[in-house]
């Protein structure tokens, strides 16, 4: 148990086993995730060395490896989660083997200190003074140690020694940074158990309260709808796309409760869940909005490419009968519109942008736009606070490893017939050279106020 106990304690394997999980992910970078046995088939058959391909049977193999080693779904893999465990089980133990002494170190009787071994410390000052009344003295070191900030302690055998310190618990630093791999992990694990990762193309005018998960392709039920309202895609003058965004609505019995303008970085949550801009598909189909404008009535109506539509309320038939493109960027549209009761017209639009026309003495508006379907990533990740406060808590135990040590200075008044002097020793675990600043300007404030 002894022999168990010290191998899972060892700094030594934590070091490799952070070399393997840092070897490996990089065959989790380099080989895409979660496709099919075929497509690392064709993967790996493309692969050139010296301009040859390894072609399908190499291609094969390596996609049997692949697969058999479960790297192409490494971060859900078996052995994945065994270095996990093993990282986690010797951060426990490796804790709770230090922190005892540690906490001994924190606690420690520090005025027990002998002379002798004072002595010894490489880092000490003497500070000699007329005045010969230890009382005063000491009452003095006191006031001054501590109004610079220095936590003081009087020994009650010894009156002429006087201990001071500063950040004791600093020691504990490390174990926070191990406490908050811990809590990351715990964060990762809430989210896999109770979370998904799902996506769902949604055409624009459509709703849905279902999304489809990414890990098995299983349909998923929100538990409300959401809504495309819109889909709006920008281009460079060069006609590649610039940016996209959708309008979102959230239904909850058939009542909308949210409205939200997404794209990417700037994404939708609600209830926990969470719907990223990710892609876009474009449509043959249109979208037209039309207005009667003494009517005052208003029909958004999806139209299907060449197709005659009728509407209603206006008393109109109107279709999308051409279209020009520049480039990928659609240019323009031709619109047949009639009344029934009067020749057809036809005239040309551009996308996006609102058309007035006429029939007879009545006048209308037209808005005609290409139809897309929004490509929504939706996550739900219950761990992801966790995750944040252990990020937090990492932050914490960083900052005081690095920039923060437990500083010690002890004061000893010695009298020698009339002469008197302050003789100061001091000792930190880390930044030695730091804390030497720090010591010496403290005995310079000490030897200005105290012989003023």
């Amino acid at each position: 148990m002894n022999s168990l106990w010290n191998f899972f304690a060892s700094v030594r394997l934590a070091i490799v086993i952070l070399c393997i999980i840092a070897f490996t992910s990089i065959f989790g970078t380099l080989i895409p995730q979660g496709n099919s046995f075929e497509w690392y088939v064709n993967f790996f058959s493309h692969i050139s060395f010296s301009g040859t391909p390894l072609g399908p049977d190499t291609g094969q193999r390596f996609a049997v490896i692949t697969t058999l080693l479960d790297i192409d779904k490494m971060y859900s893999s078996w052995w994945y989660y065994l270095f996990l465990t093993i990282l986690i089980i010797n951060l426990i133990v490796c804790s709770i083997d230090r922190i005892p002494t540690v906490l001994k170190q924190i606690k420690m009787d520090n005025l027990s200190f002998t002379q002798a071994r004072l002595d010894k410390m490489k880092l000490n000052r003497q500070i000699s003074l007329q005045n010969t009344d230890t009382q005063s003295i000491m009452s003095s070191l006191e006031t001054i140690v501590s109004s610079l900030g220095w936590k003081t302690q009087k020994s009650p055998t010894n009156q002429a020694m006087l201990f001071s310190e500063k950040s004791p618990w600093s020691r504990m630093g490390v174990y926070i940074v191990h406490l908050s791999i811990l809590v990351i992990f715990a964060g990762a694990l809430i989210g896999n158990l109770l979370g998904f990762k799902a996506s769902v193309m949604l055409p624009e005018t459509r709703q849905t309260d279902i999304v489809y998960s990414t890990k098995d392709s299983s349909a998923v039920n929100l538990g409300f709808t959401v809504r495309c309202d819109s889909f709006t895609l920008e281009y460079y003058d060069n006609g590649m796309p610039k940016e996209y965004m959708s309008e979102l609505t959230v239904l909850e019995n058939g009542k909308e409760v949210k409205k939200a303008h997404i794209e990417v970085n700037k994404p939708l949550r609600y209830n926990g869940i969470t719907f990223y801009q990710a892609s876009y598909e474009p449509y043959q189909d249109f979208v037209v909005t039309l207005k009667d404008i003494q009517q005052s009535v208003t029909t958004k109506l999806l139209t299907p490419f060449q197709q005659q539509i009728k509407w209603p309320e206006g008393n109109l038939s109107y279709g999308v009968i051409n279209a020009d493109s520049i480039q990928n960027r659609l240019a323009r549209m031709k619109i047949w519109v009639s009344d029934s009761a009067n020749p057809p017209q036809t005239f040309w639009v551009k996308p996006n942008e609102e058309t007035p026309f006429q029939i007879n003495d009545k006048k209308y508006t037209i808005y005609v736009k290409q139809m897309f379907a929004t490509g929504l990533q939706v996550a739900q990740d219950p761990g992801v606070w966790v995750v944040y406060l252990g990020c937090l808590l990492m932050l914490v135990g960083l900052y005081v490893s690095f920039f923060m040590s437990h500083r010690k200075i002890w004061f000893v008044v010695k009298n020698s017939g009339s002469a008197t002097s302050i003789i100061m020793y001091g000792t930190t675990n880390k930044n030695k050279m730091g804390f030497t600043t720090v010591f010496q300007s403290l005995a310079d404030n000490i030897e200005q106020q105290i012989t003023a």
